[in-house]
């Protein structure tokens, strides 16, 4: 399983050390992936998501425009992120 990882990571230009390559194999073995192409796409997806935005009023993924502010790409809704949570906001307060 290591030489297979290994070359995965040659194959996308990934610098791994021997500990994220034995993070790679625990994680493959415990989620009982196989194939560690699909581990990798897994974890890309999660990181995408973890650090996107989240329209609160329909779910959908949003745009951030900049650091406080985003539209959402689906309902439209203009958001804005106060006290660390992003909230639905009229146009007009924008």
């Amino acid at each position: 399983m290591e030489e297979r990882i290994k070359h995965l990571a040659n194959l996308h230009g990934l610098d791994l050390d021997d500990r994220e390559k034995a993070m790679l194999e625990a994680l493959q073995k415990e989620l009982h992936i196989d194939d560690p192409q699909e581990l990798l796409n897994m974890l890309v997806r999660q990181a995408y998501y973890r650090t996107s935005v989240s329209c609160p009023r329909c779910g959908h993924l949003a745009q951030q425009t900049d650091d406080t502010e985003a539209l959402c790409r689906d309902c439209l809704s203009p958001l804005r992120l106060i006290e660390g949570m992003w909230q639905t906001v009229g146009y007009d307060n924008l």
